[in-house]
C-alpha cells in the first residue's frame, strides 16, 4: 500500500469489508490473515484518516449473533501499513462486544457487550480497561451513534 490516502468508500459485502475510491477506482476487499473468523464488520474511523475499527465474528449464525452468543474480536486496522492490531483485549466485558464509537480524544470507545443475556453500553479504553457502564441491563437496545 502506497502512503497517501485517498477519500475511501467503504462497505461491508458477503461478510468482508470493501474499499473503493471515491472516483471508482481501486476497488478492493480486506483480507486479514486471522483464522477462525467468520465475518468482518466496520467500525469508526479515527480522525487520522488512516486507522480504522473493524469487528470479528467468530459464528455468523444469525440467532446466535442476535441474543450476543457469538465471540467478537475489535481491531484497529492502518489503512496505510495494512498493520492490524487486536484492541479490548484485557478485563473483557463478555464474549460478544461491538465498537460503535470513537470517544472525544481517541483514547476511548463505546461498546455494546452482552452480559447475562442482556445488553448494555460501556465506555471503555482501547485497551479494555476502565469500564463505564452508560446503561441499565435491559433485553434489548436499538443503538444509534452520531
Amino acid at each position: 500500500m502506497g502512503t497517501e490516502i485517498r477519500r475511501l468508500v467503504t462497505f461491508s459485502s458477503a461478510n468482508h469489508i470493501g474499499m473503493v475510491n471515491e472516483d471508482g477506482t481501486g476497488e478492493r476487499t480486506l483480507e486479514f490473515p486471522v483464522p477462525g473468523q467468520a465475518r468482518w464488520a466496520l467500525g469508526p474511523m479515527f480522525k487520522d484518516g488512516h486507522r480504522i475499527i473493524v469487528t470479528s465474528y467468530e459464528d455468523i449464525t444469525i440467532s446466535k449473533v442476535v441474543l450476543g452468543e457469538v465471540t467478537t474480536h475489535t481491531w484497529i486496522y492502518n489503512l496505510i501499513t495494512g498493520s492490524l492490531s487486536e484492541i479490548l483485549v484485557n478485563d473483557r466485558l463478555a464474549p460478544f462486544m461491538v465498537c460503535h464509537s470513537i470517544l472525544p480524544g481517541e483514547e476511548q470507545v463505546a461498546v455494546n457487550a452482552f452480559l447475562d443475556g442482556e445488553e448494555r453500553i460501556f465506555t471503555v479504553d482501547l485497551y479494555g480497561r476502565h469500564q463505564v457502564e452508560l446503561t441499565h441491563a435491559v433485553k434489548v437496545i436499538v443503538t444509534v451513534w452520531s
